[in-house]
Order: C-alpha cells, then structure tokens, then sequence
C-alpha cells in the first residue's frame, strides 16, 4: 500500500502517512498471497523527435585492377616490329614447307611414288596387236646390245613418254624376234600393272635417281633378282598371256636375263647414260657450254643441299625462334603474339592445302575439265599423299596456335575477374 501523494509505503491499518501526513481514505484492496511486486512509477517523458533513418550506402562498384602497359609510343614501335617478324615468319613458313616437300619428293619413297604413278598412267598410244596365237612356247630373242632411249631416264612429260620403259622393252623384243610376238602391247601393259613388276621397276629406278643425287652406287640389278620377279609373278604370266613357264623356258631366260645383266653390267650402263642424259641438259649437247651454266656437278652439289636435313631443320627452327620473337614483342600481352604467329600459319596452310585437296578430292573433275594436263594431275595426286601431311601440318599449327591465344585470353580475364571480387 503506498500513500497516493507522496508514494510512500504505508501499513496496511495507518491513517495518515507518516512522511507527508495525508490522510488515506481508501483501504488497500486484499492483496494475493505470495510476494508482492512493486512496480516504480513510470516517468511521463516529453516526446521526443523521431530521427529521420540514415540512407544505406550502396556497395562501391567493383573496378578492375589497370594492367601494366608500357608508353604508347613503346607500344606502337612493338606493334611495328611485330609486323615485320610477321612477315619474315610467312617467309620462313613457305621456305620451310617447300624444302619439306624437296626432302620428301628426292627422298627414295617420294621418287618411287612418282614413277609408280608414271606406269600405271593410262597409255595413250593405241594397242598393236601382233599376229601369232596366244599359249603355248614362248621362246625370247637374242637381245644382244641394248641402249635405254633418254625419254626413259628423263621422265618426259607427255602421255606417249609416260609409257616408254613398257614400250622400249615391247619394240625391242619385237624388232629382234624372228617370229611375231604372240601377246599385244596392251597386253603387256595390263600385266605390268596386275603385277609386282612395277613396284620392282619403281624401286630401281628410284634408286638410280638417289644415287644420281647422292652421287653414290647402291642400286644395282642382279639376275637373281629378275628370276625371282619371275617366279613370283609365274601364275599371273599363265593366266594373262597363257604360257606356262617350264623348266627349259626359265634355263633360257636365266641365260638371257644373265647376259645383260652381267656380260653387259646394265646397272653400270643405267647410271652412265643418266649422268650422260642429264650433262647433255645442262649443256644443251655442246662441247663448251656457256659461260655461267650449270654443270653436273653443280646441280648434284645443289639438289644435296636442298634436300638436306640440316638445311630442313634450320628452317623450322628459324620459324620457331621467330614465333617466341613475336611473343617477346608483345611480353605486355602474350596471347597477341601467338595470333601474330597464328596468321601467316593459317594462311599460307589454306593456300597450300587447297591445291592438294582439290587433286586428291576431285581428280576426275579436274581432268574433265583441262583434259591436257591429265597426266600432271595424275602425277600430282600421286605424291599429293606424299606431302600432304606437311601442308595440312602447317593449317594446323596455324588453327593450334590461335586457339591458343583465345583460351589464353579467356583463362586470363577470368583470373582477373576472380581477383578483383576478392
């Protein structure tokens, strides 16, 4: 109970209060049992202005840290050199695919190829037949001296030289047989594609031209050799001219094969009338030359150094010091220099693989259309195989190196987005 003027405590039975001495007319109301809460009197406060709420700062936006990059002026001198290396790197690519091309087209395989290409060729001359039946006993003439023509060992470059080796070898044998020849040039045409005498010619004659470059002996033709070519092709001579190679037929061709190739040393002659062949080119068949012209040493001298390994990967290891220049010219941006080395890469692999994709996608197309170049398209697509690993390299390294710089550039502004929000 608490007096209603002063507030102070009171007895529950007082009648006035002992500290303001009011009177207390009003006796307490009945209180609970237990203990008794008090409650101090609230102060009536003057209302206060309600402060106005302080504006929330939005988050300052996020800025991407400047690169380092050198003057304008640096920048504009790097970019000038760039182009100049730029340049100089599309020399050195064209210079290194061609001398790849060199390597691999005088290299035995690539000659091979060629040749191989030559006599399959379609012949262009019409077939003579030559009266006499077909079968039975074919007996071989005395070949005696035989002197290979030029158009042979010089490749010539129509349709009718194409041919030449399979025609030589059918006029001879006709001109020096007694009785008419029982089988037609065609018919040795298709036997000499049906059988393994190509790839044995192929590869000799191959070999003849590497020595010619080389300068050395290695290719050489034994008798053993023909007699094997014989016997391995025993079933398809029955089957195409349909004489069956006896015992008294193979005495005779040993006899005869072994005459040229021993008494006459044919592989001696082959090389003698090549390097003759070849000299008469360059000389243009006069005893004194002009002044300035090339002689056969000369030319031997200078196809050895086209087609060397050392000159080969000199030039590509030009092409790559040049492309970690152009990454060097642009250190403040590396992904630039690999697209300065990407380019002349892409461009010169288009320009080059082009000419390839058209010989060996559309071969028929192309000698529909120039129908006197059908041999040189022919030829072409024969070794387009042989180089065109080359070419499509250097499209490739080209699509390598630029996609290269775009994931550079992706993985790079992605790092530095991450950093900037951290």
């Amino acid at each position: 109970m608490f007096c209603s003027n002063c507030g102070a405590m009171l007895e529950e039975d007082a009648l006035f209060c002992p500290d303001c001495g009011e009177k207390i007319e009003n006796e307490a109301p009945v209180m609970a049992e237990g203990p008794v809460v008090t409650e101090a009197p609230v102060p009536v406060e003057e209302p206060v202005p309600a402060e106005e709420p302080a504006p929330t700062e939005e988050p300052a936006p996020v800025t991407k840290t400047a690169r380092k990059k050198p003057h304008i002026a640096l920048r504009i001198l790097l970019q000038f050199i760039s182009f100049v290396l730029c340049v100089c790197l599309t020399a050195g690519l064209l210079a290194a695919a061609v001398l790849a091309d060199v390597h691999i087209l005088t290299s035995k395989g690539g000659i091979s190829k060629i040749i191989s290409a030559l006599f399959t060729s379609p012949t262009s001359a019409a077939p003579r037949p030559i009266a006499g039946a077909v079968g039975g006993h074919l007996s071989l003439p005395d070949m005696g001296e035989i002197e290979i023509p030029d158009e042979i060992l010089t490749g010539g470059g129509d349709q009718d030289s194409v041919n030449a080796l399979i025609r030589f070898l059918y006029e001879t044998l006709q001109e020096r047989s007694e009785e008419p020849l029982p089988i037609t040039e065609e018919q040795l045409q298709t036997f000499v594609e049906k059988s393994t005498v190509t790839d044995y010619l192929s590869e000799k004659l191959a070999g003849y031209a590497e020595d010619f470059i080389n300068g050395t002996e290695n290719t050489t033709i034994t008798t053993e050799e023909v007699m094997g070519l014989l016997e391995e092709n025993k079933a398809l001579i029955q089957s195409e001219f349909g004489v069956e190679i006896t015992p008294e037929m193979k005495q005779q061709i040993t006899a005869t094969v072994d005459k040229m190739v021993v008494e006459q040393d044919i592989s001696s002659t082959i090389r003698d009338q090549v390097n003759t062949t070849v000299e008469d080119m360059l000389t243009g068949g006069e005893e004194s030359p002009a002044p300035g012209s090339m002689n056969l040493q000369q030319l031997r001298s200078f196809l050895q150094f086209i087609s060397s390994d050392y000159l080969l990967y000199a030039a590509a290891a030009c092409c790559l010091a040049l492309i970690l220049l152009l990454c060097l010219a642009n250190f403040y941006n590396v992904p630039a220099g690999l697209t300065w080395s990407a380019v002349p890469a892409i461009v010169l692999g288009i320009i080059l693989s082009l000419p390839l994709a058209a010989v060996q996608l559309l071969p028929q197309a192309l000698t529909a259309m120039i129908p006197n170049l059908a041999l040189v398209i022919q030829l072409a697509g024969s070794f387009a195989g042989a180089i065109a690993p080359i070419h499509y390299g250097l499209l490739g390294l080209g699509v390598v190196l630029l996609v290269a710089s775009i994931v550079w550039r992706c993985v790079r502004a992605s790092v530095r987005k991450k950093a900037a929000v951290a």
